[in-house]
């Protein structure tokens, strides 16, 4: 208690300081108090609010899972695992299975932009005109597909979007973002989700993020990437694993990934739980079972936004 209320005091008097010299002292403090609030949320030292449990988002959701199936995602005989693996292989054959997809379409397109982040936390993303062409041919392939059709209809009905390009500004802004995690302008929710993170330079830091199959096949079969063990969660239904892995030669305690699952159905899907769920554990529905999603929003003063911090299968 005694320290807490030291801390307070500190901030307090950091206040009354900025007051008194002017308005961007202050506005420099509000910011990293934010930041550290978005940080400790992001990293789930925060409670979560409540869990959502809708009929109408687990009715979308259930949808997207079949249009996926029917659509993109890569069945089972294209890409099996083992999870008792010990010989630091998830994949039976990584490659073999990248390979049965990197030419469709959307894979093709979200693959494209796996090489443009800098890993290290704290390290400046720099995007180039390249990157953002990267970006929008990859929005626009999503867009086409009837799981992010599906998404956009149900997002218009709850008044979250009005048109396809409303939409599309909305997946560019919470998704492609650049924002402070770390000081610099160093992340993105794309980046975070879907691609990973190291919370820093030093050799233990911890692996952030990492939430997708394709770049862990991807990573696996260049050898950066190391299965551990799984790690006590599982949905053979919707194919959710849990798992203990290395990347970089640094350890991600758990990560739970849907094998399988088309990079349009991994956007929509934390989307739609982003957007009607944010901070809270989002009930969906996939294959009829009833699995949940936790999703962080990292709130920015300056202009007002959200973007996403991290949204995973929890």
């Amino acid at each position: 208690m005694q320290k807490s209320f030291v801390i307070i005091a500190i901030g307090l008097l950091a206040l009354v300081a900025a007051n008194e010299q002017d308005e961007t002292a202050r506005e420099k403090f509000q910011r990293a108090a934010q930041n550290v609030m978005n940080n400790n949320r992001a990293a789930g030292r925060v409670r979560a609010a409540p869990a959502v449990a809708d009929a109408d988002l687990q009715a979308a959701t259930q949808k997207m899972y079949e249009l996926d199936l029917q659509g993109n995602a890569s069945p089972p005989k294209n890409r099996q695992i083992n999870t008792r693996s010990t010989n630091g292989k998830l994949f039976l054959d990584a490659a073999g299975t990248l390979a049965k997809v990197q030419d469709k379409p959307t894979y093709k397109a979200f693959i494209a932009l796996l090489d443009n982040y800098e890993p290290a936390l704290g390290t400046a993303e720099a995007v180039n005109p390249q990157e953002v062409a990267e970006q929008n041919a990859f929005l626009d392939e999503i867009l086409k597909t009837p799981v992010l059709q599906k998404a956009f209809d149900y997002l218009k009905s709850k008044g979250k979007v009005t048109t396809p390009a409303s939409f599309k500004a909305l997946l560019s802004k919470i998704w492609f973002t650049i924002y402070r995690r770390r000081g610099q302008p160093d992340t993105s929710g794309f980046e975070h989700a879907f691609v990973g993170e190291i919370e820093g330079p030093e050799a233990t830091s911890a692996v952030t993020g990492f939430h997708n199959w394709i770049r862990l096949a991807q990573q696996e079969a260049a050898g950066k990437s190391q299965y551990i063990k799984y790690s006590g969660y599982g949905n053979p239904v919707a194919d959710l694993v849990g798992m203990k892995f290395k990347w970089l030669g640094r350890e991600k305690i758990k990560s739970t990934i849907a094998i399988g699952e088309s990079p349009e159905m991994s956007i929509a899907i934390n989307t739609i739980c982003f957007l009607m769920a944010p901070n809270a554990e989002c009930k969906v529905k996939l294959g009829g079972d009833v699995v949940s999603i936790q999703t962080y929003a990292w709130d920015n003063r300056y202009p007002a936004e959200q973007y996403v911090a991290s949204a995973y299968y929890n």
